[in-house]
């Protein structure tokens, strides 16, 4: 069931446009117009849901992670440090 609702203006020309093209495809300017929101919405969303990268930068990653670890000792010491003060705690 439909409760929500969802209101906006627009221009006289622009609300034609939508009912001449809702006309074509045999809807009415409303499930027209929800049905456009919709869409757009779930292309915004997919757009930002992930994160795309050429495929020589994943090859790049994949061959960076398959390296032997450095060990760095500024980073072993903050670590020390940390798991020090959580276990004061």
């Amino acid at each position: 069931m439909r409760t929500a609702r969802f209101e906006f203006r627009l221009d006289p020309d622009v609300k034609e446009r939508i009912e001449t093209a809702a006309e074509l495809v045999e809807e009415s300017a409303s499930d027209f117009a929800r049905r456009a929101a919709v869409e757009r919405a779930g292309e915004v969303l997919r757009a930002h849901q992930a994160t795309v990268v050429p495929s020589s930068y994943f090859s790049e990653l994949l061959a960076a992670l398959d390296q032997p670890v450095e060990r760095n000792e500024t980073l072993t010491r903050a670590a020390e440090r940390a798991r020090d003060l959580i276990k004061r705690k």
